[in-house]
């Protein structure tokens, strides 16, 4: 069958210096290609794994320089893969983010899988929330020889947070200031909010105005004060 081969061909001198013939070295690396064929195309495929992950992923060596970076980071980073590897962190994101990252990336590189999230100020990208995750990646001796950082983009996400957060403490201060008594109760009996003209109205206690509060607790609260009416 076919085999891949390397050749050598050397000449072959006769008495008076002249080539007589040649001779050839063939050695069959046929094993070896199918490996390093057969490596390639293991590569490739988690390579096309990673691309597909919907996060951010890159190794970086411990001299801090990028060594992988895969399609969702280069997009990000508006690089090719080619003009980010070998950057180091602080060339490609700047000092400020790389500074704050430092301590995390030192703490994989010492063997240890260290998690960080909030908000970071890129460069190119400017204000965002991010998750991330670092983790050493060890070579086949067991020893750190980079960390693997994965990077979640939840800047939409906590965007809205925040601002269901401002508005509910928005409602919620309407909701204090009027006099009149506020309730919603959900379909399974249970209290979804009050305000304090509610609790002040009948006499409540600050625990009874808690979500979830069963309505049967409010009434047996009355019952007790023999608040309930005759009819």
């Amino acid at each position: 069958r076919r085999r891949y081969v390397d050749r050598i061909y050397a000449p072959v001198l006769g008495p008076r210096g002249k080539v007589s013939a040649y001779m050839v070295i063939t050695r069959d690396l046929t094993e070896a290609k199918e490996r390093q064929e057969e490596l390639e195309r293991r590569g490739r495929q988690f390579e096309e794994i990673l691309d597909a992950i919907p996060a951010r992923i890159c190794l970086v060596g411990r001299d801090f320089r990028y060594r992988f970076v895969n399609r969702e980071f280069c997009e990000f980073a508006g690089r090719k893969p080619e003009e980010i590897i070998g950057l180091t962190s602080e060339q490609l994101v700047g000092p400020e983010v790389s500074k704050a990252l430092e301590p995390f990336v030192l703490a994989a590189q010492a063997g240890r899988t260290v998690t960080r999230e909030g908000w970071v100020n890129y460069q190119l990208n400017g204000l965002k929330y991010i998750n991330w995750v670092f983790t050493p990646k060890r070579a086949p001796d067991g020893s750190v020889e980079g960390v693997l950082l994965f990077m979640r983009d939840l800047t939409t996400l906590k965007q809205r947070e925040e601002e269901l957060a401002q508005r509910t403490a928005q409602l919620e201060t309407i909701l204090a200031s009027i006099a009149e008594g506020v309730n919603i109760v959900d379909s399974a009996g249970r209290l979804v909010l009050c305000n304090r003209g509610f609790l002040d109205l009948y006499g409540f206690p600050e625990e009874l105005g808690r979500p979830g509060t069963p309505v049967e607790a409010l009434v047996r609260a009355r019952i007790a004060r023999g608040l309930h009416y005759a009819s």
